[in-house]
């Protein structure tokens, strides 16, 4: 019950994951957790990988939450599994809940047509990216690239071929960068 109220009090999933992970730790003695959710590309690990494991896949009403993996050097006793299970138990909602909040947040800042991070997801890293800047004296590049004549090319072949293209260059945009770089849709055919 004490895990089930602790669980409840973030939304943010590494933080409700990894509550869950010291709580589980204290009374199973754990080495490490793994929680993966392909469908989300999501990935969290905590403590360190060892010899014994048990794999346990989510899921509620039908809908895929992730997938959990524990490790520990002693290997785990049938009371210890039940233990365990009790305790994914009460993850249950808590993780649901995170991962709906977590969807919703990353809905809010990105563009549904172009995959890439909207105005607003744009002005938060920017924002965050020159503070970084300025705290470590270290240069800060921006490049804006926008579609010459795009209004010719939606009034000569229609809008669905002008999302073509702004997808188009969204994917190479995304694939030109690199991992700590931000791509995003600041308008129209802005990026």
């Amino acid at each position: 019950q004490r895990l089930s109220q602790m669980l409840q009090t973030s939304l943010e999933l590494d933080k409700v994951l990894g509550t869950f992970f010291v709580e589980l730790t204290r009374c199973l003695a754990l080495d490490g957790m793994e929680y993966r959710n392909d469908s989300r590309t999501l990935q969290f690990k905590f403590g360190h990988s060892a010899t014994h494991r048990c794999s346990y896949r989510i899921t509620h009403a039908g809908e895929y939450l992730g997938d959990l993996q524990f490790t520990r050097q002693k290997r785990f006793s049938e009371a210890q599994l039940a233990h365990l299970e009790t305790f994914i138990g009460s993850l249950l909602y808590p993780l649901r809940n995170a991962l709906l909040y977590h969807e919703a947040v990353s809905s809010a800042l990105s563009d549904t047509l172009t995959r890439t991070g909207n105005r607003l997801a744009f002005n938060q890293a920017l924002d965050r990216e020159v503070q970084v800047s300025i705290r470590h004296r270290t240069p800060l590049s921006l490049l804006v690239v926008d579609i010459d004549h795009f209004k010719a090319i939606n009034d000569t072949y229609g809008h669905q071929a002008g999302d073509g293209v702004l997808r188009e260059l969204s994917w190479r945009l995304l694939d030109a960068a690199r991992s700590g770089d931000v791509v995003g849709r600041i308008g129209g055919e802005e990026f």
